[in-house]
């Protein structure tokens, strides 16, 4: 019988890999270990429906009776602390040493942390279940809410918190919202917010806050003043890799890869949100967990098959005030940027570089952004394309 696998981190690419592994023909244990006391749930929802409606708890993707059945144990409540690779097992904060004969490591990220601004002033960040709980209670005890970062996670924070009915502002120290998907989509996207009545200060930074008649001010660089009773602070994710010091893996960056999954550590794999492959760098989205447990999976079960390589075309997407926006590929801000569709019915824009398509954004258009799929990394076809959103 095969060896054990293990799996550090108990999120959707923990759950993904564990399936896959079966899917694939794995009959050796599989144990997951989350640090969280719940099964594994979608993270999706803590900025949208899970800040807007009050679930008493996480809906677990699967029922506990679906992972016995499928014969994968879940170890919840304790972390990784320690990966002792010579001897191949898991350190966990309880004391246990888990053997494995493959260890995927799928620890993902944690909540980049804003430096306080006063003593008195919350300053919550989003991640998990509890810190969804915790920044809903908080906006709804609120009358204006601050969110800091207009990257995906502040913009559905601050579209949730406007559907509660809060006077939002957003700020954000670079140009533009999104700023990644260039000039054009940035704009669109500022405009939505704009019309839902989210305040948008672009390229400032809060320098401090003070208490005045029950709630504060913050003060940004330019001297300006904004009235706020929370701050969420959304400026980006870090690797929960520190237990992976002396393990022989430079993880500063996340998990350093290749396409296969595989690290430098002989038996060890990583995926999601923590895994740096050669290339490309850390993705922290949704697909990506899901396209890396795909591959992990496959290559620990099926060892004498030719190995799997990460492939798939980058896809994210975002609910904002009643919109989706929706890209394909990995863009840059200075790619050529082609409008096909821009009215009522949606906005649509193709991201090329040397006549090469890089991506795809469309707000509210996902079927035609569905149908770009075959276009990304192939030539511009400016016939072909247009049909789409005729």
């Amino acid at each position: 019988m095969p060896g054990p696998v293990v799996i550090a981190g108990g999120g959707l690419a923990a759950l993904r890999t564990a399936e896959n592994l079966r899917r694939f023909g794995h009959a050796g244990p599989i144990t997951i270990v989350g640090d969280e006391p719940w099964l594994p749930y979608d993270r999706p929802p803590l900025s949208k429906a899970a800040l807007v409606g009050d679930p008493a708890e996480p809906a677990p993707l699967r029922s506990g009776e679906v992972l016995a059945d499928q014969g994968i144990e879940v170890i919840r409540g304790v972390r990784a602390t320690r990966l002792d690779g010579p001897d191949r097992r898991l350190v966990l904060s309880d004391g246990a040493r888990l053997p494995f004969e493959h260890l995927v490591i799928a620890t993902g990220v944690r909540a980049r942390a804003l430096p306080a601004i006063h003593p008195a002033l919350p300053v919550l960040t989003l991640r998990t279940w509890e810190d969804s709980r915790k920044v809903r209670d908080a906006v709804l005890a609120a009358a204006h809410v601050t969110v800091v970062g207009a990257g995906f996670l502040g913009l559905e924070i601050a579209s949730a918190a406007r559907s509660l009915g809060r006077s939002v502002t957003v700020v954000e120290a670079g140009s533009a919202p999104l700023w990644a998907l260039g000039p054009t989509v940035a704009e669109r996207v500022a405009a939505l917010h704009r019309r839902h009545g989210v305040g948008l200060r672009l390229g400032r930074r809060i320098t401090g806050a003070e208490p005045e008649a029950g709630r504060f001010t913050v003060t940004l660089d330019d001297g300006d003043v904004l009235p706020t009773d929370v701050v969420v602070g959304a400026v980006g994710g870090v690797p929960n890799v520190e237990w992976l010091a002396g393990s022989g893996l430079d993880a500063a960056a996340g998990v350093p890869c290749d396409e296969t999954g595989a690290t430098p550590v002989e038996g060890v794999h990583a995926v999601g949100d923590v895994a740096s492959i050669v290339g490309h760098g850390r993705t922290e989205h949704w697909n990506h967990a899901v396209a890396t447990a795909v591959v992990v999976g496959h290559n620990i079960a099926r060892p004498d098959a030719p190995p799997r390589r990460l492939a798939d075309v980058p896809y994210f997407w975002s609910d904002q005030h009643g919109s989706k926006l929706q890209c394909l590929g990995a863009p840059a801000p200075s790619d050529d940027l082609r409008v096909l569709r821009d009215d009522e019915h949606g906005f649509l824009a193709v991201h090329t570089r040397d006549g090469i398509v890089t991506g795809v954004a469309a707000l509210d258009m996902p079927l035609a952004l569905n149908r770009c799929r075959p276009h990304v990394n192939t030539a511009f076809d400016a016939t072909a394309i247009g049909a789409i959103v005729a």
